[in-house]
């Protein structure tokens, strides 16, 4: 696969009127899963961030892999985020206040571009809203080590790859074992709720590189 190049303006200006969301979403998920939460239920409001940095050569992803916990995300790779707190004044403020605290980025180097189409996760019944964000002149992450294992940084055009995609089960840290498409690039394997995010996102970066040709 060619190398892609990615010019941030464009993408900004993209991501302001057009998301493929559930169809792209879906190229990405687990066998028989829903996004629509059920009537009963009330979704607990959370927020990440997608982070793009540039190293010399391509874009890169900012990831994190989660400690080893009782929770539902037990272990997992995903981005920085969380649940809303009440001091939260929007659902972008969940996002910054959650790298900050996970990954101390430094939100006066952070470009906000936009925002992904709201994802909804049976397992811990959160309501995801992704933004998107370009750390210019800021790359030094430290992982906050209560929450955060380790910090991860994917080259976009590994992620783009389609070589790098392939089918699995999984195993939850719940013990439920769940077949779905992951990304697959080294000892990385990014699937669930974070996959189908990045998912929605390479079909808008995909889209710019066919109007580009």
């Amino acid at each position: 696969m060619k190398n892609f190049t990615l010019d941030i303006d464009e993408l900004q200006g993209r991501l302001s009127y057009h998301l493929p969301g559930w169809e792209a979403q879906k190229n990405m998920a687990p066998t028989g899963r829903v996004h629509i939460p059920p009537a009963d239920m009330v979704p607990i409001e959370s927020a990440v961030l997608l982070l793009l940095v540039k190293n010399s050569a391509d874009y890169e992803i900012v990831f994190i892999q989660r400690t080893e916990d009782d929770g539902p995300h037990s272990g997992q790779i995903s981005f920085p985020g969380g649940r809303r707190e009440p001091h939260d004044k929007t659902l972008l403020d969940t996002a910054l206040r959650e790298a900050t605290e996970e990954i101390a980025l430094k939100c006066n180097h952070l470009k906000v571009l936009g925002q992904l189409t709201p994802l909804y996760v049976p397992t811990s019944n959160f309501m995801i809203y992704p933004f998107i964000g370009f750390a210019d002149g800021c790359d030094h992450f430290r992982p906050q080590p209560d929450e955060v294992q380790k910090v991860i940084r994917v080259r976009l055009n590994d992620i783009l790859d389609r070589n790098h995609r392939r089918i699995e089960v999984f195993t939850s840290s719940a013990g439920d074992s769940y077949k779905a498409p992951a990304y697959f690039i080294e000892e990385v394997r990014i699937w669930g709720a974070t996959a189908m995010i990045v998912s929605e996102f390479c079909e808008i970066i995909s889209s710019l590189d066919r109007e580009n040709r």
